[in-house]
């Protein structure tokens, strides 16, 4: 039982047998193929059938706001066994068994991971589109673009510093069809032209070394398969 279950939301996966959940003059029925998100705040009223039985995934609100912006403290029902909804549930259950297995960071990662499925599960097909993974894209986009100079830059780093799991960072970028990792090699791709550029003095070795390749050789192949030239030929362009 929670202490203080103010600011905290719960995803109820039943596992077996019914119940009904009310709250705010809002009733829903779920059973073993429903998962139900529900605001801890405001009174709940619970009946279950003999048997019944659940996961429960409690979490604080805040850490919904980038993940799910479909939820607004009224209950919401979707899907639980199937597609992402099925994915969340079995790590979950997974979770459970393994619970006394797990050292506490393993445990934390496991929920969280389950965490970003049950968000993208609760969104919908409608959400692939949405404005919210829109948004998401590009506050993606922006930090990588504001530190792609920063040699440390990869996908742990993103993930730290947005507060996102990288399941949830690469869920986002799933639609355009890249990878956080290409991402962030195309954004030093990008810097690394400015640069050749903008700075014909500068050897184009220390421009790779820059842009974390260990050769020469790597860094022209990766730059001609972006812009469709070598280092060199876009130097040699400039210097014209």
């Amino acid at each position: 039982m929670l202490s203080n279950p103010q600011g905290m939301v719960e995803f109820l996966f039943p596992v077996s047998g019914t119940a009904v959940v009310e709250q705010a003059g809002q009733r829903v029925r779920v059973d073993a193929d429903a998962t139900v998100v529900c605001g801890l705040d405001r009174p709940l009223g619970l009946w279950h059938s003999p048997g019944f039985e659940a996961l429960a995934l409690v979490v604080p609100e805040s850490r919904l706001a980038a993940r799910a912006s479909w939820f607004d403290q009224c209950l919401k029902v979707f899907e639980g066994r199937r597609g992402l909804g099925r994915v969340a549930f079995d790590l979950l259950r997974t979770v459970s068994v393994e619970g006394n297995a797990l050292v506490a960071a393993e445990f934390d990662a496991a929920c969280e991971r389950a965490l970003d499925l049950a968000c993208l599960a609760g969104s919908g097909a409608r959400e692939a589109d949405s404005s919210h993974r829109s948004a998401a894209r590009a506050t993606i986009r922006r930090f990588v673009a504001d530190h792609v100079a920063d040699p440390e830059l990869d996908g742990h780093m993103v993930a730290a510093a947005l507060g996102w799991s990288r399941r949830y960072l690469q869920a986002m970028l799933h639609d355009e069809g890249l990878t956080l990792s290409e991402l962030i090699r195309n954004a030093r791709l990008d810097m690394a032209r400015v640069r050749l550029e903008q700075e014909p003095a500068l050897p184009i070795g220390w421009v790779a070394v820059e842009c974390r390749y260990g050769s020469h050789a790597a860094f022209s192949t990766a730059f001609r398969s972006r812009f469709g030239m070598t280092p060199r030929e876009v130097r040699e362009g400039q210097v014209r």
